[in-house]
Formats: C-alpha cells, sequence, structure tokens
C-alpha cells in the first residue's frame, strides 16, 4: 500500500490544526481536483479577470516562467491581498494521482480540542467517507509534517537544497542570514537579507536606522563573505563530525540519535533514570554546554541538542555525556 502525505496549505485563522479546518482544507482540494485544470480559471475574481484577461491568466496557469517576474509576481500578490493564492490552488490542482481514499489525522494535545468538537468532526467525516484518525503527539510524525530552518550552509549540497532561487518567483519570501555560527562571530551582530520584493527593499530603505552596524562588522563581512578556503573548509570540517558523532551515538542503546543535516544533533535519552538536565549539569561542571529541549514544543526532558564543534572538543563532549551510560 501507499500512503501520499500532502501538506494542504494553512488556514487564515490562526492554524490548521484544529479539526474543522482540517476538514475545510481537504474539502478545497477536492473540489479543485474535480474542477480540473482547464476551468481553474473560473474560479479567480471576476475583477482580476477583467483587469488581466483571459489570455494572461491562462498563460500565467500554462507556464508562469513565460511572463516577465516583475508582472508575474504583481499578479500573484494582488490575489494574496484577497487571500487567493493562486500558486497554492494550482500546486493542489495538479497533484492528482489516483487515490483510493481520503483521511485525516488529528495530532490531540493534552487540553485542546474538546470532547464534543472533536466527536461532531468525526461524525461529520463518517457522512463523506472519510477516513479520521486521532493520534496522540507524536515528535517522530511532526517532522514528517513540519519544516524546520537549519544552517543550511552546513549541507554538503547546499546548492541543490538552497532557498534563495525561490526569492525570483517570489515577492512575499525573504531569506535571513547570520554570521554568527557559521563564521563563529557572535559579536559582530551582522546579518542580511535576500528577497524578491523590491516594495520592501524600498520600505526598508525608508524606515532603517542609516547605521545599522558598525565600521568593524562591515570590513569583516567583506573580508569573511570572500574567504572561500574557510567556507570550503568549514563545510567539510561539520560534514565529517556531523557523521562521526552521529554514528558514535548511534551505537548506543542508551540514546536514539534523530540524522543530522545541520550542524546540531537531537538526541533521545532512552535509559531510565537518566535526564536532560542531569546531563547539562554534568556537562556544565567541565566547562561545556548542551542545550537541555524540556522547553521545545512536543520534546520533553529526555532530549537534548548539542553543536558540532572541532573533533577534540566533540570527543570531550562525547565522553562526557557518554560516561557511566
Amino acid at each position: 500500500a501507499r500512503i501520499d502525505v500532502k501538506v494542504l496549505g494553512r488556514s487564515r485563522k490562526d492554524t490548521n490544526s484544529a479539526p474543522e479546518q482540517v476538514i475545510e482544507l481537504l474539502e478545497e482540494y477536492l473540489s479543485l481536483r474535480a474542477l480540473g485544470k482547464e476551468n481553474l480559471i473560473e474560479e479567480i475574481p471576476e475583477q482580476f479577470v477583467k483587469e488581466h484577461g483571459t489570455e494572461f491568466i491562462e498563460k500565467y496557469l500554462e507556464d508562469p516562467q513565460k511572463i516577465p517576474r516583475k508582472k508575474r509576481n504583481a499578479f500573484a500578490t494582488e490575489l494574496m491581498k484577497i487571500g487567493y493564492n493562486i500558486n497554492y490552488r494550482k500546486y493542489l490542482n495538479e497533484y492528482n494521482h489516483k487515490l483510493d481514499e481520503f483521511c485525516i489525522l488529528i495530532d490531540r494535545d493534552k487540553g485542546t480540542h474538546p470532547e464534543a468538537d472533536m466527536l461532531a468532526r468525526i461524525n461529520y467525516c463518517r457522512e463523506k467517507k472519510y477516513k479520521c484518525y486521532i493520534a496522540n503527539p507524536c515528535f517522530e510524525f511532526w517532522l514528517l509534517l513540519h519544516l524546520s530552518d537549519v544552517e543550511k550552509e552546513y549541507a554538503d549540497k547546499m546548492e541543490q537544497i538552497t532557498s534563495i532561487p525561490l526569492t525570483n518567483d517570489y515577492n512575499n519570501l525573504v531569506i535571513l542570514r547570520g554570521t554568527s555560527k557559521f563564521f563563529a562571530a557572535p559579536g559582530l551582530r551582522l546579518g542580511y537579507a535576500i528577497t524578491g520584493s523590491q516594495d520592501l527593499v524600498r520600505t526598508i530603505n525608508a524606515r532603517k536606522n542609516p547605521w545599522t552596524i558598525n565600521s568593524l562588522a562591515a570590513i569583516a563581512g567583506e573580508i569573511m563573505f570572500q574567504d572561500e578556503e574557510y567556507i570550503r573548509k568549514t563545510r567539510a570540517l561539520i560534514a565529517a563530525e556531523r557523521t562521526r558523532m552521529y554514528e558514535r551515538f548511534a551505537a548506543r542503546e542508551d540514546f536514539k540519535v534523530y540524522p543530522p543535516a545541520g550542524n546540531f544533533m537531537l538526541v533521545r535519552i532512552l535509559r531510565k533514570g537518566l535526564d536532560a538536565q542531569q546531563l547539562f549539569e554534568r556537562t556544565i561542571r567541565k566547562g561545556m554546554m548542551i542545550r537541555n529541549c524540556s522547553t521545545f514544543p512536543f520534546l520533553d526532558d529526555q532530549y537534548i541538542r548539542f553543536c558540532f564543534m572541532n573533533p577534540e572538543q566533540n570527543d570531550a563532549l562525547a565522553d562526557c555525556i557518554l560516561e557511566h551510560v
């Protein structure tokens, strides 16, 4: 059997986790499947069809890249202002694989979604022949359904996964980058943003502080960003240490390690009687520090996180955590 898990976007309200909103998103998807790509234009508000013309919209739906970037971004942005995301609807419409049945999964946290509300949604799903599953929070599945920003500078194939090219097509996207971790320069307070929205750039330039960084940070930034040898060696070092530390912890039955892709690793403690605070105190006494993840959403006091450093520091940290375990 094959199961396709699709992200159906977010509600205009707070979240798409509320049961009634999850059902709304599913039914929106089903209606678009039935509508057909050639009729998708019928869903666009009439005033936009009159303003831009049917030929322009059909061309946009067929291949937005054939339209000048400024025009296609302006068209999509105007629709977004009234809550209509044409790219999202096009995405839903094009996902038309042969499917046997549809279902929704509601991850029910303690104290959320009253029982009466849950029963009402379950009965509605039964009437509509939708499968409805209710689960306790599961961190592993949560990871599959959510995107997490990591320091992509550390990825082995950054050019294949970087989101920077998306700014050429979406003017509602801003990518923020800092220098604190990769260049080990937190004191500089230096970072930058990448966006395709010229309106946003003009707005920021009109309102920003005229001196956003000091002269030393400006000089350091120019040097750091051009230091290709350091960038190459750092990526290679982090990649090697990431693999080595993962294998060292994965070999221990007392820990579950989540395969890392950035410059840090998430570890779950499996040994009874040992928790994150104990390991935090053990490492801090030896002049090292790890993150107690008990305050993270969906995690508890059985999770820790730490960054990768040079081999000697990594060995010292691993020895400290793994001793007497």
